[in-house]
């Protein structure tokens, strides 16, 4: 049978600047950042989330991103699994990501310690929550 919502669903997508504010996200309900902020410039990263946080201010915000730790499940011997390995493009670790666009790649750790610190920055209650194993 066919169930009704009680409210309608509305979803949009826009394209455009992560860095110059725009009026129509400003108190939206959620702001979903999948697989976004590791593919961000230090100078751009650093305009773009107190943007989200402060100026939109969601009720809910949502972001995923790779954890490095993770990087050790993957076969590293096989020639295929070279193609998909890149040194950290920055210089700045002696890591090797999974994508040559990633700017950083963060341990569970590191992205728990910047949640915690971003969380209170802008008084936001946080959850952590991962998948794979």
């Amino acid at each position: 049978g066919s169930q009704s919502r009680w409210e309608p669903l509305t979803v949009e997508l826009w394209h455009g600047s992560l860095i110059h504010y725009n009026k129509n996200f400003k108190g939206v309900d959620c702001i979903v950042m999948s697989e976004v902020i590791e593919h961000l410039s230090p100078e751009v990263f650093d305009k773009f989330i107190p943007i989200v946080f402060a100026m939109y201010n969601p009720r809910v915000i949502v972001i995923t991103t790779p954890n490095h730790d993770f990087n050790r499940y993957f076969d590293t011997s096989s020639p295929q699994s070279a193609s998909y390995r890149f040194p950290d493009p920055t210089g700045r670790t002696s890591r090797i990501f999974r994508d040559d666009d990633h700017k950083f790649e963060w341990t569970e750790d590191e992205f728990k310690g910047w949640c915690d610190k971003t969380s209170q920055e802008y008084e936001y209650d946080v959850e952590i929550t991962g998948c794979g194993s």
